[in-house]
């Protein structure tokens, strides 16, 4: 069993630098061309471009697309799109939010519910939103957190799955760990903080790039360290108390320039890991025996690995220094 490649998408340099998928649709950014592109699952297997948009500033930082709706961030505009699928397959925009700071640099939607991260508000004390469409279709903001020190970067990355969030924040003090904390969605509708796990950086150096992502139960974190470090994923698992426990974690073997766990993702018994240094993509697949297992891997040139996706049997991997997406699908051979 395996992931075969179904086709490679290739633009302009940056194209790539940002990735979603969900089902039969997914989402690339571009931020050279400040653009996001939509593609979707024909009959045949091919994926077709069938939507895109241009704007000003880096639009297309950030993407997440869940089934009908996307978010797309843009860090210069210090704004955050949401777009809405219409009958004709078109995507029309039907909101955006523009403040100031970093907003935008970070964005997940799933259902109903999106969440928009500034890491850099207030100091660099980092600041979350998150918003909810409303029966008019609106979406508007109904709660903010914030990092607990002035130097968090709280909101460094951030995703959402139904009533669950990830929230990463890495402290620009090198002394201070990386936190990565759970919210959850109560009956009254407010999202209250579950759990929060602290994680020096490998080799207890600075943490460069956490990457965070979550489906249902389990979720994945992906931490890359600076000179001297290999990188490690973390995987996590709610336990019957609400609480987030630690799994299983794995190293990567090829040394500080790997950057494994440059970016991650999770979908249902599938993950996927980029370790963009070395332009690969790892795939694992959650064992009976709950272990997480590679049993795909796969290298391009480039920066392949820089932004990765899952969902089900499909996979997306970006790689923005040839301007290209790879699309895969899970065989069952």
């Amino acid at each position: 069993m395996g992931w075969e490649q179904l086709q490679q998408i290739t633009k302009a340099t940056t194209f790539g630098i940002s990735s979603s998928i969900d089902g039969n649709y997914a989402i690339v950014g571009d931020t050279t061309a400040n653009s996001a592109h939509w593609f979707q699952r024909k009959n045949d297997g091919s994926w077709e471009e069938v939507h895109s948009v241009t704007k000003s500033g880096n639009f297309g930082t950030q993407v997440s697309i869940s089934g009908n709706y996307a978010i797309v961030g843009d860090s210069t505009a210090n704004s955050a799109h949401w777009f809405q699928r219409k009958n004709d397959g078109s995507w029309e925009e039907v909101h955006s939010v523009t403040k100031s700071g970093n907003f935008g640099t970070h964005v997940s939607i799933s259902g109903n519910y999106a969440i928009v991260s500034d890491s850099g508000d207030d100091s660099n004390r980092g600041k979350v939103y998150w918003y909810q469409r409303k029966d008019d279709g609106s979406w508007v903001e109904i709660q903010t957190a914030v990092g607990e020190h002035t130097t968090d970067q709280f909101g460094y990355d951030v995703d959402i799955s139904g009533n669950y969030a990830i929230i990463a924040a890495v402290n620009t003090v090198q002394t201070i760990p990386t936190k990565i904390y759970w919210y959850q969605r109560n009956r009254e509708g407010n999202w209250e903080r579950l759990h929060r796990d602290t994680k020096l950086s490998p080799n207890d150096a600075y943490s460069l790039t956490p990457s965070v992502a979550i489906s249902g139960n389990y979720s994945i974190v992906g931490l890359c360290g600076s000179t001297g470090s290999d990188g490690i994923v973390y995987w996590y698992h709610r336990e019957g108390d609400g609480n987030w426990k630690e799994i299983q974690n794995i190293s990567g073997t090829g040394g500080a320039t790997e950057f494994f766990g440059y970016d991650v993702d999770i979908s249902g018994n599938y993950a996927i890991v980029g370790a963009v240094g070395t332009d690969t993509a790892y795939w694992y697949q959650r064992q009976n025996d709950g272990v997480w297992r590679e049993f795909n891997q796969v290298t391009e040139s480039g920066t392949y690995g820089g932004s990765v996706g899952i969902s089900g049997n499909y996979a997306i991997v970006g790689d923005e220094g040839t301007g290209a997406a790879y699309l895969y699908q899970r065989n069952k051979n």
